[in-house]
């Protein structure tokens, strides 16, 4: 059986895809306003690095290191909550150039083609996290951004090169992207 969004979003009618657009942004909105007044503290990256791992010019991937943080869960809970929230608003101004009655050919054609390519920006995110943690990492975050980066951060205590090799040769199968082009980095909570 196959299951087509497109399809039913399309059969819906204009007033109950607005009441389900603005249904998802005020879920988002209230959770993101539910975490940020919850932690009470920041979930950015501190200024203490851990240099476990240092980048060259030798090297095929860029390496970051494995820096400390405040709160792993509440880290990657943001950074996926803004990937959400950016890759949602994508959708609804696609979905908003389907259901435009006055839309021409080319822009609906064009709007079909960047909701399908959405859809598998984020297959391929969730497979790459998915193959990442079957290597062993407690949480992932992989994000493939508009230029062809990929960036991918992972829940360590530390990181070889060999480690942010194997990483890389997954993130690259999956997304055919060049080693130059991947950005691999750990994160461990402060002890």
């Amino acid at each position: 059986m196959k299951f087509n969004i497109l399809q039913k979003v399309k059969n819906m009618s204009l007033r109950t895809k607005r009441i389900l657009a603005l249904s998802v942004c005020v879920l988002l909105l209230g959770m993101a306003i539910i975490q940020s007044v919850s932690s009470g503290k920041s979930t950015a990256v501190q200024g203490d690095t851990d240099t476990s791992v240092s980048g060259d010019s030798d090297t095929l991937v860029d390496l970051v290191g494995v820096s400390k943080i405040e709160d792993e869960e509440e880290y990657f809970a943001g950074k996926r909550l803004s990937r959400l929230n950016q890759q949602s608003a994508q959708a609804e101004e696609y979905a908003s150039v389907l259901e435009d009655a006055t839309a021409d050919k080319d822009a609906i054609s064009q709007a079909e083609s960047l909701l399908a390519s959405l859809n598998a920006i984020m297959s391929c995110e969730n497979d790459l996290e998915s193959q990442i943690k079957s290597l062993g990492y407690a949480d992932v975050f992989a994000e493939l951004k508009s230029d062809g980066l990929v960036d991918i951060t992972v829940l360590a205590q530390s990181l070889t090169e060999a480690d942010v090799q194997s990483i890389a040769v997954i993130a690259k199968e999956l997304t055919q992207s060049s080693m130059e082009r991947i950005t691999v980095r750990g994160v461990r909570e402060l002890n």
